[in-house]
């Protein structure tokens, strides 16, 4: 079993990842299978507190209804003012079968929040989290409490463009959607 204790004098806000398992945001949400249009041509950003290691890989999985040739675009932000910023990584992946897919990043990465980018061409069916029932989640992203269930940033997205190296949120229209797509990591 693992000593989760801290020694004196220490502030640790997470008592470490454990090889080989897998992390997704933190929130208050329930996961379902959900297949739903308003994936294609939006892009998602759930929000994780990383400490300093290696993050080896991103996942999701794709669960039954997948469109061949669609393109599903993952990305990794640094947060400034509590908004993606500055694109650390990103890959397209065409998506040619159903399952769980990898994306290797083996990328070091310093303690902080950082934003995961989710984006498809197309509607896919994949696991998502809801936001069924939690009131205001925004002030989870520091946001000002809009009454709007949120379980992650979403905006409109040009079909079929790779993720910007800068992300500013006035360039994009904001959507207001209580599910997004689950996008897991591994230190």
């Amino acid at each position: 079993m693992k000593d989760f204790s801290l020694p004196a004098n220490t502030l640790n806000s997470h008592p470490g990842f454990v090889p080989g398992l897998k992390y997704s945001y933190p929130g208050v949400f329930t996961v379902i299978n959900r297949f739903d249009g308003a994936y294609a041509n939006n892009i998602y950003f759930g929000f994780v507190h990383l400490s300093n290691g290696i993050l080896k890989n991103l996942y999701f999985t794709i669960d039954g209804g997948f469109i061949s040739g669609a393109t599903v675009r993952i990305g990794l932000y640094t947060i400034k003012n509590g908004l993606p910023d500055k694109k650390l990584f990103s890959t397209g992946i065409t998506i040619t079968s159903n399952g769980e897919k990898q994306v290797n990043l083996n990328l070091p990465i310093q303690s902080g929040w950082y934003a995961i980018a989710y984006y498809t061409t197309d509607a896919q069916r994949i696991p998502t989290v809801i936001a069924h029932g939690m009131g205001n989640i925004a002030y989870l992203y520091g946001l000002a409490s809009d009454g709007i269930l949120r379980t992650s940033l979403c905006y409109a997205y040009p079909t079929n463009t790779t993720l910007p190296d800068t992300f500013v949120s006035a360039s994009y229209t904001a959507n207001n959607f209580d599910r997004s797509p689950v996008v897991y990591f591994e230190y």
